[in-house]
């Protein structure tokens, strides 16, 4: 596989930094984006830290325009009334107090990634290739926390760029970086690093031009995927299966079981 490319330019910050205890989740709000995994426990981040904040930017209207909209106007009705206001309702049915719902946003969410403590990508991890928000974050200096599961543990460095566990880790996680900013301005500058070395166009391009080269030569196509993460998600099942369909005449024909 070859790694998705990205310019960094639009989102580095001149210097990494702060604006109070800010989370920001990015993401489409359907179910399989996962912001109800985070609505669940945004009241155990309040119970550590009273004055943390969450911007929530993003609609279900990301992947449709013309998606119909519940009472709060960011998630279709039955999936708010279901899974975001029972745990984000005040006592008169608005959102509380620490929650600001931004809905689509272009340009102008970056001074918005810029600024905060915690970016928070899919804390489900589901339906994740090569998550596009966790870069973009890394990309503005701010540490992502999320599932570690599916395309989020080839995009974060878990420990260096951000925290990745398991969903009942998340609100640990954020705690844990708002109320060490010191790591958390850390993490965002590595995470600038990492974005700018593996996701860079000029080594991407590269990529390319070597697979091209070596088709164009007849030359054997290697796959330099590394093998890690071998537990997740069934990961050396399916290894073995691809091996097994390459060693076995006609295994290309045999159909998935899974």
């Amino acid at each position: 596989y070859i790694y998705n490319g990205f310019d960094t330019s639009a989102f580095e910050p001149p210097s990494v930094f702060t604006e109070g205890k800010r989370v920001v989740y990015i993401g489409a709000m359907v179910p399989a984006k996962g912001f109800h995994v985070l609505a669940r426990v945004w009241k155990d981040v309040i119970a550590e830290v009273p004055d943390a904040k969450l911007i929530v930017i993003g609609s279900a209207r990301v992947y449709d325009e013309d998606a119909e909209l519940g009472k709060w106007g960011v998630a279709h009705e039955n999936y708010e009334a279901s899974h975001i206001r029972p745990y984000l309702s005040d006592g008169d049915g608005h959102p509380i107090e620490s929650v600001e719902f931004k809905g689509l946003l272009g340009k102008e969410k970056i001074p918005l990634m810029q600024k905060a403590s915690v970016g928070v990508v899919n804390p489900s991890g589901k339906s994740e290739n090569c998550p596009g928000s966790a870069i973009e974050f890394q990309s503005a200096g701010t540490p992502v926390v999320s599932n570690a599961y599916r395309g989020l543990l080839d995009t974060v460095q878990h420990g260096r760029t951000g925290l990745l566990g398991s969903e009942s880790e998340i609100a640990e996680n954020i705690v844990a970086l708002l109320k060490n900013p010191g790591r958390s301005r850390e993490m965002g500058r590595a995470g600038i690093k990492w974005v700018k070395h593996r996701f860079s166009f000029e080594s991407v391009c590269q990529e390319w031009v070597n697979l091209f080269e070596a088709i164009q030569n007849g030359e054997p196509v290697q796959n330099n995927y590394p093998l890690v993460n071998l537990s997740n998600n069934l990961k050396y099942a399916r290894e073995g299966m691809r091996l097994l369909k390459i060693a076995l005449p006609g295994g290309y024909n045999i159909p998935s079981i899974y």
